[in-house]
């Protein structure tokens, strides 16, 4: 079964892929993932951080499948390379969520951790397609308007990482109804879910914060 993803047939457009990971088997996971979307095509992969960078002077992918702890380096270290251009895509994809802050600091798409949920790496080649779509500023795509869509990343509303059930999530500020101060950790509450997060990656102080809607 392949997996087609929600603007593939508005916007047909190939994604080429790089896979960079010390493990044979996350490899082998995300090179199966990848199979079953349909315009995502894997050009190379590479076990160390050395090699990965290589493969993107080679290659010149869209998107990169980066892991973080590599044998030669971090995959922070492969993105401060100047042989690695800024424009890539880059999805995380690691067994560590403690570097997830430092993550988004570099403008990843998304940050994955292992094993990788299928779902979850779908939902992820999805908001790389939609920032690609934005920075290409596509128009007039089968009834899509590719500046419409432009317009709707440009503008987001501003999310918040933060953490329940040991996985991390996105939440959009909209639906925050009141952050609470425990300890050293942040309760976020939107009404059915609450989430954590370390207080020492916020600027909060006072013991709530209620956001207006």
């Amino acid at each position: 079964e392949i997996y087609t993803l929600s603007l593939h047939d508005a916007l047909p457009i190939s994604i080429h892929a790089i896979i960079v990971d010390d493990d044979v088997h996350a490899r082998s996971r995300l090179l199966h993932l990848c199979g079953r979307v349909a315009d995502i095509s894997v050009v190379a992969q590479a076990e160390c951080g050395a090699a990965g960078i290589e493969a993107i002077q080679s290659c010149r992918p869209e998107l990169l499948l980066l892991d973080i702890e590599l044998r030669d380096m971090s995959g922070f270290d492969v993105l401060r390379s100047r042989d690695v251009c800024k424009d890539i895509l880059v999805i995380m994809v690691t067994a560590h969520a403690e570097h997830a802050l430092d993550a988004f600091e570099h403008e990843v798409v998304d940050y994955l951790t292992k094993p990788v949920e299928e779902q979850r790496f779908f939902d992820a080649i999805e908001r790389a397609r939609r920032r690609r779509f934005a920075w290409a500023g596509l128009q007039d795509a089968e009834g899509v308007q590719g500046a419409q869509w432009t317009g709707a990343i440009a503008t987001r509303e501003p999310r918040i990482l933060a953490e329940k059930a040991q996985r991390l999530y996105f939440i959009e500020a909209s639906a925050v109804e009141y952050i609470e101060c425990d300890g050293n950790y942040v309760m976020i509450h939107t009404g059915s879910d609450t989430y954590i997060r370390d207080r020492k990656s916020t600027r909060l102080n006072s013991s709530h914060l209620f956001i207006s809607r």
